[in-house]
């Protein structure tokens, strides 16, 4: 849905991690809509257990916010083109300076 509106944004996401690394309470504090709120939502519920924080060694309870950017596909095929090309230049000065040695 959202990629057909071209949609882009960032969703934030709270949630806790507990002192044994499980988390739990999940809640968007800012999104977008158009079912990327959902999926942020989908996708912070599966992460495995994490660290937790401690406090002079001792693990704590911790509320933390992600940041989980949804971009156009726009915006990724100019990302890769921008590489590609990098890649490209790259190749061709690799390419110079081989074929300069062994014209000298």
């Amino acid at each position: 849905m959202a990629e057909q509106n071209n949609i882009e944004g960032t969703v934030f996401v709270e949630f806790i991690v507990h002192e044994n690394g499980l988390t739990s309470d999940f809640k968007v504090l800012r999104g977008i809509g158009y079912g990327c709120d959902e999926e942020a939502l989908r996708v912070t519920m599966e992460m495995p257990r994490w660290n937790p924080a401690s406090n002079f060694g001792k693990p704590q309870k911790m509320y933390f916010t992600m940041s989980i950017n949804f971009p156009t596909k726009n915006e990724l095929s100019e990302k890769k083109l921008k590489k590609l090309n990098r890649k490209q230049r790259e190749a061709k000065r690799k390419n110079n300076f081989f074929t300069s040695c062994l014209i000298q």
